[in-house]
């Protein structure tokens, strides 16, 4: 069996001082390519009052319609925040999926970082205190 059956998309999963756990690249990615293609688990409104009550809480956000929260599944909900990504999450409604694109080129070994919210620039705050590394802090 090689690597590349073991993590299709040639990342992986690894702790990260003071973060937790955090997603690697395996090898280069070019500026476009895609990363990972996560499918997305939406919970319907009528469901979103239990998963806010649970540390899924932390994960979900909001989907398509209104009431709606969605669940990034594969790595998705492992990545990183940086207001400094190399990444950035394109999600498609129709297909119920988030990819995961290099926003910049990204070495083999580094970590893959994305803005939560949303957009790469988007430099509002967070309802965490950022630790963000890639912009020395």
């Amino acid at each position: 069996m090689t690597d590349k059956s073991i993590h299709p998309y040639q990342i992986a999963v690894r702790d990260v001082k003071g973060k937790g756990r955090g997603v690697f690249a395996l090898r280069k990615f070019k500026r476009g390519e895609l990363i990972e293609r996560c499918p997305v688990l939406i919970i319907p409104g009528r469901h979103s009052q239990y998963i806010l009550k649970t540390k899924l809480d932390h994960y979900a956000f909001d989907w398509d319609k209104e009431d709606e929260l969605a669940l990034i599944l594969g790595y998705g909900m492992i990545y990183n925040h940086s207001y400094a990504p190399n990444a950035k999450i394109v999600h498609d409604l129709r297909k119920r999926t988030s990819d995961i694109i290099a926003h910049t080129a990204i070495k083999a070994g580094e970590e893959i970082l994305v803005n939560y919210n949303g957009k790469p620039k988007d430099m509002a705050p967070l309802w965490f205190n950022v630790v963000d590394h890639r912009m020395g802090e």
